[in-house]
């Protein structure tokens, strides 16, 4: 620094000298050998042609120094004015005086104030007299001159009275310098550094170099209150310093003590709250109950305590044994310290300790553990009364009933009367109207009870109407209790089964009981099943005509007889077939009367003209040149024996040779007409299932009628060939021989057409299916 200023001294003197100036330090000479100025000998200073001024301002002073090897040195040993002599003792260097409270600038060549946070002590030379002030301390303006004018600034204080560096520290944590600018102390320091003060009430800095009291807040574990550093209560705690509110312990969680700074201190368990092994706190559950206080130290456990036996808690986090109370619908015994349920007839509102309270003298409540009054009841089939505003329950008395389900006990909750003539036999407590039964012989009709009429009965016992007796059953007598009452009636009798039964068409029955049914008189019938007697004979059966009677006196009828017919069901007389008309005896219908001559077959579905026989069954009649004639000529053949059954005419006859010919084999009824019957016959057909049944001639097996091809003709019963002779549109009829036929005794023939040969049966009536019995008549 020192060369700085001498280079600018040296800079001055060649400005003044008129010449650049020189350090001699670049070629030193002896003092002597170097011009002088006018009454100055100075070598430290050369420049050319120096005024005499300038010499004047040098006011150098020179002497010589004996060197260690004998020889001698001019050196320097002040400088003049404004100049300021080196180390070496060679140069003066240029430097104007500066006043306390400046320093020469050098780029201005001017003095300047000293600026803030300095101090310049006076100064001579160029040399920069300006002094840092040292760390953490200021300057109140820009004039300051020594180091005592450095003064610390806000948040920092003096650690000792010196003003050198360490001595200013910044404001510890609890203190505060709210001062600008602090002097440093005169004396020594103790305590807090000089000019910081300790924070009021307990409060404390969240660092140091607080520069205020604004900065004091509440210290770890403490929240501010009126201006105080207040302890966190119990449950709470607080890391860090700071205006803030304290934090609350976790939940279930507090502290031992205040003023707690850590979450750490959260180990004591709040009333109402367990631990598990692992450190978890969770609320007690209902049943259990904890006092709180335990500290929580996992592995162990802090379980809650459990309520006694049956007791409960309402809700979970109980704090104490007090919480826990007998439930609803349960009572609390005190003597072992539990609670039980309510039994039957007995209730308790429960989350007290109080025992269940009995219900009325004979109410029950459904079930157990009843919560309350309302749970009551009235049993099914009881009545109820109360005495002295306390209700009590009684059964309903024989022949009463009450309600179906227990009720509670108030208005309508009685026992009602049975209907009259219902019981319920001696019984107590019915339950509903349905327990009043009838008596014996009576049931239930609309809603009331009625005596069993006749044909109906009743066991009683019941709430059902009388039963009627079964078809064709009544009984003798109304108000009849039993099915055994019940007898057969008129008009009705048993069948083979054992079923009771309508009398049948055509019979009656007069008496009650098992009696079997009357037949109607010979020929009488009824008009509808069920007759209870004779008078309700009052028709004539079919096939039966009125012969007497009829109106008040008894009607009789008798078979039709052939050539008549009757349909019954009235009271007259066998109507006529009419004329040349006949029929089977006990005819029905008019649609069963034949004319008296008929072709064979003549129903079938082919038209023939006669039936080939052999002539030796033909009686030839000479007399009978027509075909009229040849007719009226087999009508008047009428013997049993040798009566005409068929006549033949023949229109081309050889001259001379008769033109009619007679089958006289009688026209009675030939035998039985069973499988076996050694009697010949031939039966003809007349209509589909109507036939003539002849005797036969004995040529006829082998030379009767024409033969049926492509059908089966051979039969062993009479019910399959005239089945087979039905069903042959070619069938003319069944001939019968067991002697010639064997096994299969039915044949089947068929008859044939001629131009000339006409062919007729004759029919009088009984030979007209004589198998089939003429109607009964009865």
């Amino acid at each position: 620094m020192w060369r700085g200023y001498a280079l600018a001294a040296a800079l001055l003197l060649a400005a003044l000298c008129g010449a650049p100036a020189r350090d001699i330090r670049l070629g030193l000479v002896p003092c002597d050998t170097i011009p002088f100025c006018p009454r100055l000998h100075h070598p430290c200073i050369t420049a050319p042609a120096p005024t005499a001024n300038m010499c004047l301002r040098l006011q150098a002073l020179c002497s010589y120094r004996q060197d260690p090897g004998g020889g001698r040195t001019l050196i320097c040993l002040r400088c003049g004015t404004n100049y300021h002599l080196e180390v070496d003792h060679f140069t003066c260097s240029y430097f104007p005086h500066c006043d306390e409270g400046y320093y020469w600038e050098a780029a201005s060549q001017e003095c300047a104030p000293c600026g803030y946070n300095s101090y310049c002590p006076a100064s001579q030379g160029n040399v920069t007299m300006r002094m840092p002030c040292i760390a953490g301390t200021g300057t109140v303006g820009q004039y300051s001159k020594e180091p005592g004018d450095c003064m610390a600034l806000a948040g920092r204080g003096w650690a000792a009275p010196a003003v050198v560096e360490g001595s200013v520290v910044a404001c510890p944590r609890g203190t505060h310098n709210s001062q600008p600018f602090t002097r440093a102390p005169t004396s020594a320091v103790a305590g807090p550094p000089f000019g910081c003060r300790r924070c009021n009430n307990g409060l404390t800095t969240l660092a140091e170099g607080t520069a205020g009291a604004a900065g004091c807040v509440a210290p770890a574990g403490h929240y501010l209150s009126v201006g105080r550093a207040t302890p966190c209560r119990m449950g709470y705690f607080k890391p860090r310093a700071g205006n803030v509110a304290c934090d609350a312990c976790p939940k279930g969680l507090t502290t031992a003590e205040t003023g707690q700074t850590s979450v750490d201190a959260c180990r004591v368990l709040r009333p109402g709250y367990g631990a598990d092994a692992n450190g978890t706190v969770y609320p007690c559950l209902p049943g259990t109950y904890s006092l709180g206080g335990a500290t929580s130290k996992p592995p162990n456990p802090v379980p809650c305590e459990p309520c006694g036996e049956g007791l409960a808690t309402q809700a979970a986090g109980a704090t104490s044994e007090a919480a826990c109370l007998a439930p609803p619908g349960w009572g609390y015994d005190a003597e072992h310290n539990r609670a039980v349920p309510c039994p039957p007839g007995s209730y308790n509102p429960g989350w007290n300790t109080a025992p269940c309270t009995p219900c009325g003298e004979g109410l029950i409540t459904v079930g157990n553990s009843s919560t309350g009054p309302s749970a009551c009841l009235v049993p099914a089939g009881w009545g109820a009364d109360s005495n002295a505003g306390v209700w009590y329950a009684y059964p309903c008395p024989p022949d009463t009933f009450g309600q179906a389900v227990p009720l509670p006990p108030g208005d309508g909750v009685d026992c009602e009367l049975c209907l009259e003539q219902t019981t319920t036999f001696g019984a107590t407590g019915a339950t509903s109207f349905a327990q009043c039964q009838t008596h014996p012989g009576y049931g239930f009709c609309k809603n009331k009870v009625c005596r069993c009429e006749l044909g109906t009965w009743s066991a009683g016992h019941s709430q059902l109407p009388c039963t009627a007796c079964l078809p064709g059953r009544t009984t003798l007598d109304d108000q009849s209790s039993s099915e055994a009452d019940c007898v057969i009636k008129p008009g009705w009798t048993l069948n083979g089964s054992g079923s009771v039964v309508k009398c049948r068409v055509g019979t009656y029955k007069e008496v009650y009981g098992p009696d079997p049914c009357q037949p109607c008189p010979s020929g009488t019938t009824t008009t509808q099943p069920g007759g209870i007697g004779p008078p309700d004979c009052s028709v004539c059966r079919m096939g039966y005509g009125a012969t007497g009677g009829g109106g008040a006196a008894a009607l009789a009828c008798g078979l039709c007889a052939p050539g008549s017919w009757s349909g019954g069901g009235g009271a007259l007389a066998c109507l006529s077939c009419g004329s040349d008309k006949v029929s089977r005896p006990g005819t029905s219908t008019p649609d069963d009367c034949l004319h008296t001559f008929v072709e064979p077959g003549s129903s079938t579905g082919e038209h023939f003209d006669y039936v080939p026989m052999s002539d030796d069954a033909l009686t030839p009649s000479a007399d009978a040149a027509t075909a009229a004639a040849c007719q009226l000529a087999c009508r008047t053949a009428a013997g049993a024996s040798d009566g005409c059954q068929y006549y033949e005419f023949r229109g081309a006859a050889t001259a001379g040779a008769p033109r009619c010919y007679l089958r006289l084999r009688g026209i009675g009824v030939p035998g039985s007409f069973g499988d076996s019957d050694p009697e010949e016959k031939v039966i003809f057909l007349v209509r589909i299932r109507t036939y003539a049944a002849y005797a036969a001639h004995p040529s006829d097996w082998d030379g009767l009628g024409s033969e049926l091809l492509g059908a089966e003709t051979r039969f062993a019963t009479f019910a399959d060939a005239a089945a087979a002779c039905d069903a042959t549109g070619r069938c003319a009829g069944i001939k019968f021989s067991s002697l010639r036929g064997g096994a299969l005794p039915w044949q089947l023939f068929s008859a044939a057409l001629h131009d000339t040969i006409a062919g007729m049966l004759r029919l009088t009536g009984p030979e007209l299916n004589p198998w089939v019995p003429p109607p009964p008549d009865s």
